[in-house]
């Protein structure tokens, strides 16, 4: 597999090709091209064979780190949703947004990016004018840091900056997490502007003098003797290939996340913002799907009145030992259904669930659910329940509910009451929490109770 990461700053194109082997990620090649030269075109990088990679700038989303006082993972992502409406500048209906958890001692910290639909948009249709569509769209400083993660796999907290020709991208990783990141205009002020931002950090992380340092892009030699004289010395080269890569940093990081796709990688391309190529090979995966089952299905239609037969001989079998041998399966069921009813039978002692009508009412009165919120799909189902050679195992059926809210408080007000509980649900057990721009979706247990 291949992925070319594209970073586009002016009129200059810098590109990394990088092909996934068995020793980790090669590097294919690197160039730089000038839009303006009429011999070249961008299409021409762009083939069925490799996956086109493209990241936001930092000018065009916000990166957050949040420390949340939870444990559980399960938890973190039911509260990230409130989380994310209080901590960008965006309105909740126009945020579109990717959540990084890191697992800490005590903790899941979190890496929150997020930009804005309008934004997103126009960087796709900045591609399409180049006749290029990206089939993956990361950000530019979780791409810097993954290039420094690759280069320099045992240290988890340094200083980066990103030389452009118009801007310039730092950032601060602490702890393998970047607490922040900002763009800068390449210009007269940058020396100022670089000071001003070394106070910043030190005012934030302690031990911001004891950071190594990484310089990466391009940076003549006059700034790289400022960073020297007011951050320090830069660490050492760990191969000829980083020498090399240096310049292309950015493009490199593009393409490895894009490449990795992996629990670090982030994709702001998902759903129905896919590429055309990937919606594509969705479909093909969907007819060959298709064709599988429909085989499976002869199969199986083939083989079903052998499996009913001897399953219904099983059946009778089992039943005998505590039935009349003269009665039909038939009567023999309805006897058992009658002498569970009444609490006498071998499954007097199981607990049992809400039924099917007893739900959908619970849903038509609950105080919550209703108007902004509107109810798209709803799914009951038993994951277990007894069976016949498995002895009495108990009941255990939950619901899935998919829903639109134009009020995150009138979701949020829902789904405190999920976690509180009542005569329908369980709150001991797993509740599962999502929500995306104004759609939710939620999965709860109901509670067992006795005929």
């Amino acid at each position: 597999m291949q992925t070319l990461g594209l970073n586009l700053e002016g009129r200059r194109l810098d590109s990394v090709l990088l092909e996934k082997g068995k020793k980790g990620p090669q590097v294919i090649h690197f160039q730089s091209y000038e839009l303006d030269d009429s011999s070249f075109s961008v299409k021409e990088l762009y083939t069925d064979e490799r996956r086109i990679a493209t990241a936001l700038s930092s000018k065009e989303l916000v990166v957050r780190s949040l420390l949340l006082p939870l444990r559980s993972r399960r938890k973190i992502l039911a509260a990230l949703p409130f989380q994310i409406e209080n901590s960008v500048p965006f309105s909740p209906e126009e945020t579109l947004s990717y959540a990084l958890i890191h697992k800490a001692k005590k903790t899941f910290p979190v890496t929150l990016f997020a930009t804005t639909l309008s934004a997103f948009d126009a960087h796709i249709e900045k591609w399409r004018s180049l006749e290029v569509d990206p089939d993956a769209v990361s950000s530019l400083p979780h791409a810097l840091h993954r290039f420094a993660c690759f280069f320099f796999p045992n240290i988890s907290s340094l200083f980066l900056f990103f030389g452009g020709q118009i801007e310039g991208t730092w950032l601060v990783i602490d702890e393998g997490r970047l607490l922040f990141s900002q763009s800068l205009e390449i210009g007269p002020n940058l020396e100022h502007d670089l000071l001003r931002i070394k106070h910043f950090a030190k005012a934030r992380v302690a031990h911001f003098d004891a950071l190594p340092m990484l310089f990466c892009g391009e940076i003549p030699p006059s700034l790289a003797l400022f960073f020297k004289e007011q951050f320090g010395t830069p660490l050492d080269p760990p191969s000829e290939e980083y020498v090399k890569t240096l310049p292309f940093a950015a493009s490199f990081g593009i393409a490895l996340d894009a490449l990795l796709q992996d629990k670090k990688s982030v994709e702001f391309r998902q759903g129905k913002r896919a590429s055309k190529k990937s919606a594509q090979l969705f479909r093909k995966g969907a007819v060959l799907y298709v064709a599988a089952s429909l085989a499976f299905a002869v199969l199986f239609g083939t083989l079903h009145q052998v499996v009913v037969r001897s399953k219904k001989s099983a059946l009778e079998k089992r039943l005998s030992t505590f039935l009349n041998q003269e009665l039909s399966l038939d009567a023999g069921l309805a006897l058992l259904e009658k002498e569970t009813a009444g609490g006498n039978g071998p499954a007097s002692g199981l607990l049992f669930v809400p039924k099917v009508a007893n739900v959908l009412q619970w849903l038509g009165s609950h105080p919550q659910m209703k108007p902004p919120l509107e109810i798209s799909r709803v799914l009951y189902q038993l994951e277990r329940y007894p069976k016949l050679n498995g002895g009495n195992e108990p009941f255990l059926a939950c619901l899935e509910l998919e829903f639109f809210s134009s009020s995150p408080t009138a979701a949020r007000d829902f789904h405190n009451a999920l976690l509180t509980g009542d005569a329908l649900v369980d709150a001991k057990k797993e509740i599962v929490w999502r929500a995306h721009h104004n759609s939710y979706f939620a999965k709860f247990y109901l509670k067992t109770r006795a005929l």
